[in-house]
């Protein structure tokens, strides 16, 4: 779908679940630690960090990393494995719930011009134009064609963000954790 904002993305890396930890750990602020830094380093993101999971959000002024991150690390000893969603929100549910609205004001349009058209029974195709034309007067169907075509923008420039700094954010983690992309199905079974 060309709007829509999310990836989910693995991972495979030769260090260990601790090394992972850390080196994310030193480019994030953690939420539980009332929001100290404990050093002169620039972090990228705020969020939520264990040695099993994170959930992250990108704070970096510019256009390298998209806006929501979340993971978990797999794996064993210096077999990890890293299955990361990447996304332009935090939640798929407020994507869809966008996305619903955007089509509920749309179909919402549709249903007011068609309330304000009276074809007449015995038309040709001029007078049915000319009656749909007529019902577009300043009405309802204004408030919900504006409101759809906002949403419909709001989508787009979400999805063209998230395009644009997709591929610049795997390339962060596969060098801070010196990983390689793998497909899913190359993730042993018993990691996925």
């Amino acid at each position: 779908m060309f709007i829509y904002p999310f990836k989910i993305v693995y991972l495979q890396s030769g260090q260990t679940r601790q090394m992972l930890h850390d080196q994310l750990l030193n480019h994030t602020f953690l939420s539980d630690q009332g929001f100290r830094k404990p050093d002169n380093n620039p972090r990228a993101f705020f969020g939520e960090l264990s040695n099993q999971d994170f959930t992250l959000e990108t704070i970096e002024k510019g256009d390298r990393l998209v806006n929501f991150i979340t993971g978990d690390f797999r794996g064993s000893e210096n077999e990890m494995y890293m299955r990361i969603q990447l996304g332009a929100w935090q939640h798929q549910r407020v994507f869809l719930l966008y996305a619903i609205a955007t089509i509920a004001c749309f179909v919402g349009f549709i249903l007011a011009v068609a309330n304000q058209v009276h074809i007449p029974v015995q038309s040709e195709l001029s007078d049915v134009i000319h009656a749909i034309i007529s019902a577009l007067k300043p009405s309802l169907a204004y408030v919900f064609l504006l409101c759809g075509i906002s949403l419909f923008v709001a989508l787009y420039v979400k999805a063209t963000q998230f395009k644009k700094r997709l591929l610049s954010s795997i390339s962060f983690f596969s060098d801070l954790w010196q990983a390689t992309t793998i497909e899913k199905n190359r993730v042993p079974l018993i990691f996925q």
